[in-house]
């Protein structure tokens, strides 16, 4: 019996001593003659046998002392290849157009915006790709964009073929919040679209400098005031407020947070940080520039420790799902047709697959090496991580990058290195509540 690699030992000179295991996903409060006991047997000091039984089995009953590491690392590679190859459910993120009413400074897509709409002939086309899937138990939509509700007209279309080919259907939806009218609103249940991402960046100024209307000045109430509405209509449908940090609006985050949950209470709101990311490695300027990861750390920690803000997720999630870019039954269709694994693609002809006006596949090699190539299941640094447990093994898009572009993108869990003060902030927030 050895002490499981994915065991993490620590002791706070204020709260104690402690033991997290990633594999398991257990966080467990040691007294301090427990945490000696597990440091001698890490240390091979001592062995497990020498331990009473009660302990003992605890220990076994978590995975905290294993017969090897091969059988949890084997466990975590099946359960992310079923999840990869499973072809259960269709899930398709659909871009009905690329145009879009604000002008967001880091957009991926700049300044550029192309007005492009889904034709009647593609929409055609793309019914008749999904009517190939007739043995998927379940589809879901992400409608994406550009901003997808200036084409809410072909969202309405799209979204009854859709439940006439497979009832058990589901969407969401990622909008800037400018366009949900009342109207809109009340069409949600029929659209079958339960959950709504909105991005605000800060309070009133600064949101309204960061993702200004084309011609508008206001953006920021008018999203207020339609999000308003939507919590007087529905108790169980949920929206889901992104905040893009950078250096820029990192001040403001406890600001805004602060605003929404006073401003909604008891509804279903969630906030969580988001950070902008130089996809296009030239979009970043003296007013904007993404986080690297300690920066990261650094900002998530200080909301909790500084300005009290507790629905960060400080304790690591296991990552056993994957990116829709790297399952097999999922694709991002754009406007004309155009079939992606990943929405950073979006408008790119050279990073198609495929198109749904075609019918075979343009681009098989893009394809397999979005599934299985710069896996981190093959990679030996995350193989033998620590964290493989509880990461995902990074946005396939930059590790592809990184491997075939000679790019340096940080792929790796925003918890690394930092492990001791999340979960120590884990800790005191459920303590506090």
């Amino acid at each position: 019996m050895i002490f499981s690699k994915y065991n993490y030992l620590f002791h706070s000179e204020e709260h104690g001593f402690f033991l997290y295991n990633a594999m398991n996903n257990v966080f467990i409060e040691l007294t301090e003659e427990q945490y000696n006991i597990l440091q001698d047997i890490k240390n091979n000091i001592i062995v497990p046998d020498s331990i009473d039984d009660f302990f003992l089995n605890q220990l076994l009953e978590n995975r905290i002392i294993v017969e090897n590491d091969l059988d949890d690392y084997y466990k975590i590679k099946f359960q992310r290849l079923y999840s990869r190859f499973d072809d259960s459910s269709l899930a398709l993120t659909i871009a009905p157009t690329l145009a879009c009413n604000f002008r967001c400074s880091y957009c991926y897509e700049g300044n550029t915006h192309p007005n492009i709409e889904m034709s009647d002939e593609t929409e055609k086309k793309l019914i008749e790709f999904i009517k190939k899937y007739d043995n998927v138990k379940s589809i879901s939509v992400t409608w994406y964009g550009g901003e997808p509700l200036l084409s809410i007209d072909r969202i309405r279309s799209l979204t009854k073929q859709i439940k006439a080919i497979n009832a058990n259907y589901s969407a969401y939806m990622i909008t800037n919040g400018y366009l949900m009218t009342e109207n809109i609103i009340d069409e949600l249940s029929n659209l079958n679209i339960y959950t709504l991402q909105i991005t605000i960046d800060g309070m009133e100024e600064t949101h309204n400098k960061k993702r200004p209307h084309i011609t508008k000045k206001d953006s920021f109430q008018k999203i207020i005031h339609n999000m308003e509405y939507f919590f007087s209509v529905y108790n169980k449908k949920t929206i889901s407020v992104r905040v893009n940090i950078d250096n820029s609006n990192e001040d403001e985050y406890h600001l805004l947070h602060k605003y929404l949950t006073d401003k909604f209470p008891n509804k279903n709101i969630s906030i969580y940080s988001g950070f902008v990311t130089n996809y296009l490695q030239n979009s970043c300027n003296s007013i904007s520039c993404e986080f690297d990861r300690e920066m990261k750390s650094k900002f998530m920690l200080e909301q909790f420790k500084k300005n009290g803000v507790q629905t960060l997720d400080f304790f690591p999630v296991i990552s056993l799902g994957e990116c829709c870019a790297r399952k097999i039954n999922s694709f991002v269709i754009g406007p004309e047709g155009g079939i992606y694994k990943c929405w950073n693609d979006v408008g790119a002809k050279e990073r198609e697959i495929g198109n749904v006006h075609l019918t075979e596949m343009t681009n098989p090699a893009l394809a397999t090496n979005y599934l299985v190539g710069a896996d981190p299941l093959e990679d030996i640094e995350c193989q033998n991580c620590f964290y493989f447990a509880v990461c995902s093994g990074g946005c396939p898009y930059f590790r592809l990058k990184n491997k075939f572009e000679n790019t340096e993108r940080d792929c790796c869990a925003i918890i690394k290195g930092n492990l001791d003060e999340f979960l120590t902030a884990h800790y005191l927030i459920k303590k506090i509540k």
